[in-house]
């Protein structure tokens, strides 16, 4: 299953992430984690040791591993650099196994659990928009769209600040997008707009009150989030906010009180991934469709939509 973290900055998503990472893994469950924002804090709050290959500075390699076998690919055609891009018969997929060499190559494993660890990388330089998020998304949207996962294994992704999925492939790539809201005007305004945006696409939504110090503060929250949508609430917690302050920034506090919340997100995804995978998958092939009839097929001299008519394999 796929479940990503969003939110106003501040909200506490990466946090939340975190600690429903490591529920996870106390559940002895196989987990992917992946800092999918640029400000990459995710695996400083996992207490991750080591840094992978970020996926962003290597969209060439993981292209050519993922789909360099395809003979529907003419020969003389350019990579193209389209994240949206679905599996085809001929793709190698990226399994969640020990053995899989993908996650060998740009992840690092807990040596002693069932944990790989993945990030999309941050800037080096200050450009002139030459570097930017949703370029850097790429080679991890083929990599989430490649994935070949279960209802017993989990992604979990810490996505960027706001509401920037939406104008990538990521966000119809995922099982379950976990929005955390906290009791400002500022953070139900992001939920306010993801759903607004969201509204025409099959992206399965759960909301986190968080930080939550008073019922008022819960009512605050609940009065933005739609009666058809779960919502479950997580309280303000000190130790937390003083974890978050120090040096390493890993949080490590007891999980009792997050487990009702961590369950329902577990039990949303996997209704999610049974009932609207099949949804999603068609409208990935139906995004790269019109991607590379509007830009790539002209770019490349060459009809990219054959890689549609190789696409068979079930995501």
């Amino acid at each position: 299953m796929r479940i990503a973290f969003l939110g106003k900055g501040g909200s506490g998503k990466t946090t939340m992430a975190a600690l429903f990472t490591k529920y996870l893994l106390s559940k002895k469950q196989r987990v992917l984690s992946v800092d999918a924002d640029v400000n990459v804090h995710f695996g400083a709050a996992l207490g991750v040791t080591g840094c992978p290959r970020y996926l962003s500075e290597n969209y060439r390699d993981i292209y050519l591993y993922l789909e360099g076998n395809n003979p529907a690919l003419p020969a003389s055609v350019c990579i193209p650099e389209c994240g949206s891009m679905p599996p085809g018969r001929h793709s190698k997929l990226v399994t969640m196994s020990s053995a899989d060499s993908f996650l060998h190559t740009y992840a690092v494993k807990d040596p002693s659990r069932d944990w790989w660890h993945m990030a999309i990388g941050t800037y080096h330089d200050v450009g002139d928009g030459g570097d930017c998020f949703h370029y850097k998304t790429n080679a991890y949207q083929l990599v989430l769209h490649h994935l070949n996962d279960s209802l017993e294994q989990f992604l979990v992704a810490d996505t960027t600040a706001g509401i920037d999925n939406l104008s990538t492939s990521l966000s119809i790539g995922y099982d379950l997008c976990v929005l955390c809201v906290e009791p400002t005007k500022k953070s139900v305004s992001v939920l306010e707009n993801f759903l607004a945006l969201s509204s025409s696409l099959p992206v399965p939504c759960l909301v986190i009150a968080n930080k939550i110090e008073d019922p008022a503060d819960s009512k605050f929250v609940r009065r933005y989030v739609p009666a058809s949508m779960s919502c479950v609430t997580f309280p303000f917690v000190q130790e937390i906010l003083e974890q978050e302050r120090g040096s390493n920034r890993n949080i490590s506090i007891g999980l009792e009180g997050f487990e009702a919340g961590f369950e329902a997100i577990i039990d949303a995804a996997r209704v999610s991934q049974q009932d609207s995978r099949a949804a999603r998958t068609a409208l990935l092939r139906e995004l790269f469709k019109q991607r590379v009839e509007s830009y790539w097929n002209s770019f490349h001299g060459a009809d990219l939509g054959v890689l549609l008519e190789d696409s068979a394999v079930a995501n």
